[in-house]
This record gives C-alpha cells, structure tokens and sequence, in this order.
C-alpha cells in the first residue's frame, strides 16, 4: 500500500485512556404507575399467583404495555392542550385585530359620507348662488364662498386609515 500517504497531524496523542464507567441506572417511567408495579412485584415475587408462569409473564407484560400506552396518551394530551392553549391565545389575537380593523372600516365609511356629502352640499349651494347672483349680489357670494368652502373641505380633507 504505497499510494495511501501518511496522515499529518491527526490530533491524537496516542496517550488517551479509558475513565471508569460507573453503572447507569435506567429508571422505568411506567414503574411509577402504581397497578404496573404491583403486577410486576406479584409476577416477580411468586409467578405461580396468577396461575402459571405463561399467565404471569402475559399479564405482566399487558399490564406493562398498557401502562406504556398509558403514558404515551398522557404525554399527547399535555401537547395537544399545549396547541389548544396557543391556538386560543391566538384566535383572541386575532379577534381583536378584527374588532379594530373593523372599526376602522366604519370611520372610514362614515368620512367618506361626511366628504360626500360636504362635495353634494357644496355643489348645491353653488348652483343656487348661480340662479341669485342676478337678483341679490350679496347672498349670491356668501352662498358662492360657504360652497366653496363645502367643496374644498370634501375633496381636501385627509384620508384615515393610511396607518
């Protein structure tokens, strides 16, 4: 084998050595239900108290996949409440957005009557300024300038909303 070069550096010293390795315990979450263990106790203490041993073993290990099962279902529901929970929070985020959008859209629509009906005021008394302005001068020009004044408030007043 000529064609494989020699590593560099590899980063080991070669002066490594094993640590003690403690014993680890494992702990069984389905002992912490009371009827696993206790089937577990009775199946292990005496495996003739349920019948045979077959019996035993079978029981304890229904018993032991039930507890499991059990656990398991557990663990969902705390994370399906989880979802609940911020899916609730979020729904009344969104409920209140909708509440104050909604709102908006009412303020709108009402300024916009305001300067519609400013613009059609305004148009008015213009055109009755029109018909006066042979008969009384003085009328006809106050008419003339409050429709006016009308007709540059509808069309010049500032849009809401822009935020």
């Amino acid at each position: 084998m000529p064609d494989v070069p020699e590593p560099g550096n590899t980063g080991a010293s070669g002066t490594q050595q094993q640590e003690n390795i403690a014993e680890v315990s494992v702990v069984n979450p389905i002992a912490s239900l009371p009827i696993v263990s206790t089937v577990q106790g009775l199946a292990a203490g005496n495996p003739r108290s349920m019948g045979s041993e077959t019996t035993t073993t079978l029981i304890a290990g229904t018993v032991n996949h039930l507890g499991h099962d059990l656990q398991e279902t557990r663990k969902e529901l705390r994370e399906v409440r989880n979802k609940l929970e911020s899916a609730e929070q979020e729904l009344s985020q969104h409920k209140i957005t909708n509440a104050v959008l909604g709102e908006k859209v009412e303020a709108l629509s009402r300024e916009r009557n305001i300067k519609n009906l400013c613009i059609t005021i305004g148009t008015l008394f213009i055109s009755f300024a029109i018909d006066l302005w042979k008969n009384d001068f003085k009328v006809a020009c106050l008419i003339t300038v409050g429709g006016v004044i009308l007709l540059i408030a509808g069309w010049l007043s500032p849009k809401g909303g822009s935020k």
